[in-house]
This record gives structure tokens, C-alpha cells and sequence, in this order.
């Protein structure tokens, strides 16, 4: 097994997407269809990477991360959207609460891309940073 992933996304056809993706790369991979339930198994459970998405009704993806980051959570997290940089709020980006943000739509590759990045980054390895200009945005390298 790789490791263990939570994905918190309200789209269920997006969330059964991730988890046979992540199952067949060998990931352990538990969903959350809220903001509410994924913030619940990141609080009782171990997870290597979160995955989430910031636009959710109720408590959205931002939310969770600053209640996982004010638990002194430091699991990686990786912020998906289908909104710009401009357009969702960049409090977390100031604060390195997340790691990177991927823009929908996105491959399979760019994703996996993604996940092995951070996680070969917490285990003490350079990681593959993409530039923001390659759809990627890895706040920790934008100056902001």
C-alpha cells in the first residue's frame, strides 16, 4: 500500500473517479461527500495526503483546512477547483495551509503528478514542482 488518502468532494461521480484511480496506484482511499464528514475522518483518522475541493455547500474546502491546520494537522493537502486564483479566497495561500492547488479539468497523470509530488516532498525529497503556468499552483512558491 502507498498510503492513505482522504478525498472530500461533493460531485459523487467525481469522488467514485478519484478513489478507483488512487485504488488501482495502491492508495488506501476513504471519500467524504462534505465538508462536515471529510473534516470528521481527518480528525479521527491518519491520512498521507487530502485531497479537496474548496467549493462545497455548508463547509467548504477552505474551512477545513483552516480547522485541520488550527488542530496542528500538517497532512499534506491538495486543493482542487474549477475558480481561478482570483476568484477563490487566497487566505490559506498566505497562511501555507496548502500545498498545492490543481485547476479541474485535470488528467489522470496530472493529478498523479501531483499527489507524488507531495508526498515525496513531506518525506524529505525534492518533489516535481510545476509552475504555475502548467495549471499547477504551489502557494508555497508564489511569493504571496
Amino acid at each position: 500500500m502507498k498510503g492513505r488518502m482522504l478525498i472530500i468532494d461533493d460531485e459523487m461521480a467525481f469522488c467514485s473517479f478519484l478513489r478507483c484511480l488512487f485504488n488501482q496506484d495502491g492508495f488506501a482511499v476513504e471519500t467524504a461527500r462534505n465538508g462536515t464528514d471529510g473534516l470528521a475522518l481527518a480528525r479521527t483518522r491518519q491520512f498521507d495526503v487530502i485531497i479537496t475541493d474548496l467549493m462545497m455547500p455548508n463547509l467548504d474546502g477552505m474551512e477545513v483546512i483552516a480547522r485541520l491546520r488550527a488542530d496542528g494537522n500538517d497532512v499534506p493537502i491538495i486543493a482542487i477547483t474549477a475558480y481561478t486564483p482570483f476568484e477563490i479566497n487566497l487566505n490559506a495561500a498566505r497562511n501555507d495551509q496548502v500545498d498545492i492547488v490543481i485547476y479541474k479539468p485535470f488528467s489522470s497523470q496530472e493529478i498523479r503528478d501531483v499527489v507524488e509530488s507531495v508526498l515525496v516532498k513531506k518525506s524529505g525529497g525534492e518533489g516535481t514542482r510545476k509552475s504555475a503556468g502548467e495549471r499547477f499552483f504551489p502557494f508555497n512558491n508564489q511569493g504571496l
